[in-house]
């Protein structure tokens, strides 16, 4: 398979599981329900804000936990800052 072919069935490949959920618009969405304008500021240029947040299911209470997420939401609101980036939501909310 040459790169052009590998190239087009990485494009055609859907997300790694259909039940992936994304934040978008200020909303949770369902990946391949997500549809991005080819002229995104972030395809063309790369511009995004990472923050990684772990979190643990709790079998017993049926509970995802997160590790520390306010001082996660924190960083990733400086982080957004030095890019120029104004998130909608406070700390407080995301939490």
């Amino acid at each position: 398979m040459g790169v052009d072919a590998k190239a087009k069935a990485a494009v055609k490949k859907p997300a790694a599981h259909p039940n992936t959920w994304v934040f978008f618009d200020g909303d949770f969405a369902r990946y391949n329900d997500v549809k991005l304008g080819l002229m995104t500021h972030a395809l063309h240029y790369g511009t995004a804000v990472f923050e990684g947040i772990r979190a643990y299911w709790n079998q017993q209470k049926n509970q995802l936990y997160l590790l520390q997420a306010a001082a996660h939401y924190d960083r990733m609101k400086r982080s957004a800052n030095v890019m120029r980036m104004t998130l909608p939501h406070s700390t407080e909310e995301l939490v």
